[in-house]
């Protein structure tokens, strides 16, 4: 992850380039949810549609939600870690941050 900290402000090297990719994720992400949230009544009332099929919608939705709001917890880790390297460059990140994109998925989805 040090790497990637560094030269953020050289639009070639490798940093920007990944930091670039996490913001353009989490900016789909975010519209993604934004506009398309969550759409469990595709199929709902419709007669000839069976509860596993409408059960096959919700698993897809819900797939398609996890993703981007995996994308968004990416990007806001990354900017985290930036700060926390830039304000503490002696220091290692804290450990409460290693596990925090599962945990946060976890409270999100449970």
């Amino acid at each position: 992850m040090k790497a990637e900290l560094e030269n953020l402000d050289e639009p070639d090297s490798e940093g920007y380039l990944y930091f670039k990719e996490l913001l353009i994720k989490a900016r789909d992400a975010r519209n993604y949810i934004v506009h398309h949230g969550i759409p469990f009544s595709e199929g709902i009332g419709d007669p000839s549609l069976s509860d596993d099929d409408i059960r096959e919608y919700m698993n897809e939705d819900l797939s398609r939600l996890r993703i981007a709001v995996i994308d968004i917890l990416r990007a806001e880790d990354y900017v985290n870690a930036q700060d926390f390297y830039v304000n503490n460059k002696d220091s290692c990140q804290p450990f409460c941050a290693q596990d925090y994109i599962s945990r946060m998925v976890e409270w999100v989805f449970s």
